[in-house]
């Protein structure tokens, strides 16, 4: 991308839920204004002199746009309206930026440094997994990426959702939940965001990778070994857009709608 993706400007939310925390799910439509009419004043003109009288309303403003922010402050507010808490943010590259652009945030953000972010994604991965397994009650971890601004409050919810959703017979209970668009699911591929098992976190932190590529593909190994017991969920292929190229972020910006997942 040539700067840091976490930094890239984003169009801010126009409508917000309850908490503060942005609707990120859908641009709603604002709420309606009510008015009360109040008595008409007596004329004091003549009544052709007031209709001749040309109309001195101001002309409608255009409501005020919502100012850009950080991509990464964007994904963690769709992830607390989620109702994911607290949200962990693995810092590499610019971290001090980083840091700063989820300043004042009113849900809890917990900042996990990686100091071997140049050797690819699965360190990454790895700090993030080391600092939920931490806590003895986080049984799942939802691994998110950077640079997906489309992903909704409603995909993360539907993932969780699957966790709790009843076995065929004969299958094996979820280790992980991944959401696929049909061409990935006919292609036997997922996207992310990924919800992992606590069961996985072992064997994520023990992964040795065999050669850099297997470094920047995270925990995909991981998870093609458990493919029997990854749970898919659909999804919309525009919500699992990542932004890997200038072309992509500006064809997203400018037209959202029609950008298309790698």
């Amino acid at each position: 991308m040539g700067r840091p993706k976490a930094l890239l400007p984003w169009p801010g939310a126009r409508t917000s839920v309850p908490g503060g925390l942005p609707d990120l799910t859908s641009g709603g439509t604002g709420g309606g204004a009510a008015s009360a009419e109040t008595p008409a004043e007596p004329a004091t003109e003549p009544a052709n002199e007031l209709l001749d009288e040309p109309a001195n309303e101001p002309p409608d403003e255009p409501p005020e746009e919502p100012p850009d922010e950080p991509v990464v402050r964007v994904l963690a507010k769709t992830l607390a309206a989620a109702g994911l808490s607290p949200v962990f943010v693995v810092l590499g590259h610019a971290r001090r930026e980083v840091a700063a652009a989820l300043a004042g945030l009113p849900f809890p953000i917990e900042p996990v440094e990686n100091p071997a972010w140049r050797s690819g994604m699965l360190s990454s991965v790895k700090a993030g997994i080391r600092a939920v397994s931490r806590r003895p009650e986080a049984q799942w971890a939802l691994l998110t990426l950077v640079d997906q601004p489309f992903v909704t409050p409603a995909l993360i919810r539907q993932l969780m959702e699957a966790v709790a959703a009843p076995t065929a017979p004969g299958a094996l209970p979820p280790v992980a939940v991944a959401p696929a668009d049909p061409v990935r699911r006919r292609e036997g591929r997922f996207g992310h965001p990924v919800l992992l098992s606590r069961r996985l976190f072992p064997e994520i932190l023990d992964e040795r990778p065999r050669t850099p590529a297997d470094e920047d593909r995270g925990a995909r190994r991981v998870l093609a070994r458990h493919r029997a017991a990854t749970r898919l969920v659909p999804a919309d292929a525009r919500e699992l857009v990542t932004l890997e190229t200038p072309a992509d972020y500006d064809r997203a910006r400018r037209h959202p709608a029609a950008s298309l997942p790698r």
